[in-house]
Parts: structure tokens; sequence; C-alpha cells
């Protein structure tokens, strides 16, 4: 965390973690899509039972591709859970042949 290339987001209730995402940046060649090789690697997407189906998810997963927007990167990949698909297919990720992705 201390080298920028990793966030991580909690949403809270009281002193509970009911819902967290986090986001690692990495540089890999760069190619047609990604011309700069910057990628957001989403990660630890998840809200509790309780709390699923009030916009916990879709608020975190917000800060994290503007995060990655912030740093440059030209998109953000995730291998997503069937649970997960409809989250990220409705704010705009396409399925890729391994895991989804969101381009800038």
């Amino acid at each position: 965390m201390a080298d920028d290339t990793y966030v991580a987001y909690l949403a809270m209730d009281g002193d509970s973690i009911v819902g967290t995402g986090a986001m690692s940046i990495i540089e890999r060649p760069p190619h047609f899509a990604c011309p700069n090789g910057k990628v957001g690697i989403l990660s630890s997407m998840y809200t509790i039972k309780p709390y699923r189906r009030r916009g916990i998810a879709k608020a975190i997963l917000a800060l994290v591709v503007e995060e990655a927007r912030a740093h440059g990167c030209s998109e953000v990949q995730i291998t997503a859970t069937d649970m997960g698909m409809l989250l990220y297919a409705d704010f705009g990720f396409v399925q890729n042949t391994n895991y989804m992705c969101y381009r800038f």
C-alpha cells in the first residue's frame, strides 16, 4: 500500500465491516486495448448477506474504478463469481474469456 499500487475500501456500519473491495495496480506490456500497460485488478469484493442489495458493492466498485482512472489505468479486470457478474455487467464490465473487464 505504501507504494500506491494497492487500494482497499471498507463499508462500515458502526464498528462492523459490512462490505469490502480492493484493487492492485499492475503494469503489463502495453497492447492495443491497454496502451500504457497499467491495469487495475479488482479483488475482495464482498458484502455480508444482511447488507446486500443496498448499493454497497456498487458504491465500492465506483470508488475502485475512479481510483483506477486516477492512477492512469487503461482497464480494470476481475475474475467474477456468478453472484457478482450482474453487478459488474450493470456497471459496464464486459465478459472476456477468463475475466470481466471495464475499459476507459
